[in-house]
């Protein structure tokens, strides 16, 4: 039966294998659920780091700072 979702083949080291069998266990998932599981999280770190490089660098950019107040003051009118 074919299947909607694609299909990737993966050659794991052996020690990322048994450390995938060790995680889809203790959370009673498919190895493939696994991976998926581990892969979300990856995303989410890259784009955390991504993110966090991004305000260090616009850090030293910005010269004059406005306060709050004043900034809603200056949309809204």
């Amino acid at each position: 039966m074919p299947t909607a979702k694609r299909r990737i083949p993966v050659t794991l080291p052996k020690d990322l294998e048994q450390y995938l069998e060790k995680l889809s266990a203790n959370h009673d998932v498919s190895l493939s659920q696994a991976m998926t599981m581990l892969m979300r999280y990856g995303a989410t770190m890259a784009e955390d780091d991504w993110f966090g490089m991004l305000a260090d660098d616009l850090d030293g950019k910005v010269t004059a700072w406005q306060s709050h107040d004043s900034f809603w003051e200056t949309v809204l009118t």
